[in-house]
């Protein structure tokens, strides 16, 4: 039996080896001590060992220990006992000759038809320069997020201080010259006047659409809270807010990022949902803001 095993135990490191060797990703076969029983050359290109430092031994005693992190090595010594896996799991690897790394590993065991299962095959990509990309790309699209509600906040602002004192003080000469007038013109003023206050809560509107001061002012609740009070009055909803009292401090840009989702799901609920009542609720779960509409 034990000569029989050591056959099994040869005929599926050569069938591992045949697979590893013919792959471009880094590739490691592990016995189920976690002890090294092959790697491919891109694996030893990657992380610069040789064969004779890395054969046989531990895997997590590789080069300065960087494998040693308990989680993985549970996760890894599970796979043929419980006929698991090791699905994207990230990992931070950093050296002397290449510096800080970001890794993706995926394990597997490695069964042949009709035998038990004795090894792992373990695949490594550098996944360094995709991280940077998008940590690059992040950064962009949070620099042009907060970019987008500055140029809102100056046309609101503009907007406020200019047309919206342009009309209030037409509005005001106007309902002047009204007091005064008589017949006709006095009925041509009032309906003007009308239409002025029409023109003036418009403004008031767009101002607040571009940009809300008191989600500015006072945060991510009150803006939600007005936000809410202001659809439902040009809905014709009921709307009810509710928010826990626990503090919810959030970046500036995370707070523009949800104020926009709960305008857009309050839009969608008003054009799509039929609905005669909308909910806002905002909750903190432990370190996490669940917004509810």
């Amino acid at each position: 039996r034990r000569k029989e095993d050591e056959q099994i135990a040869r005929e599926a490191l050569e069938y591992a080896e045949s697979i590893i060797q013919t792959v471009s990703e880094a590739l490691v076969v592990l016995t189920p001590d976690l002890r090294v029983a092959s790697a491919n050359e891109q694996f030893y290109r990657m992380f610069g060992f040789e064969a004779e430092e890395t054969l046989n031994h531990p895997f997590y005693q590789l080069g300065n220990h960087q494998w040693d992190i308990p989680e993985l090595i549970t996760l890894l010594s599970d796979i043929i006992p419980h006929r698991s896996s090791v699905d994207e799991y990230i990992m931070q690897y950093t050296s002397f000759h290449t510096g800080r790394r970001m890794l993706h590993l995926n394990a597997r065991p490695i069964a042949q038809e009709h035998r038990h299962t004795c090894l792992i095959l373990v695949a490594v990509q550098d996944i360094t320069a995709r991280t940077r990309q998008e940590e690059i790309f992040k950064d962009m699209t949070e620099q042009l997020l907060l970019s987008e509600e500055r140029q809102r906040q100056q046309i609101a602002t503009s907007l406020h201080d200019t047309i919206g004192q342009i009309l209030a003080f037409c509005k005001r000469e106007l309902t002047a010259l009204e007091k005064t007038a008589e017949g006709s013109a006095k009925q041509s003023l009032h309906r003007v006047v009308e239409s002025m206050n029409e023109a003036i809560e418009q403004s008031r509107k767009l101002t607040m659409d571009l940009s809300s001061p008191t989600l500015h002012t006072f945060g991510l609740e009150a803006g939600i809270e007005e936000m809410t009070e202001r659809f439902a009055e040009t809905c014709g909803l009921q709307c009810r807010f509710a928010c826990s009292s626990d503090p919810k401090p959030l970046e500036k840009k995370i707070q523009l990022l949800l104020y926009r989702s709960v305008r857009e799901l309050l839009a969608n609920a008003a054009r799509h949902a039929r609905a005669s009542q909308v909910s806002v609720d905002i909750q903190r779960l432990a370190n996490t803001i669940c917004i509810t509409v």
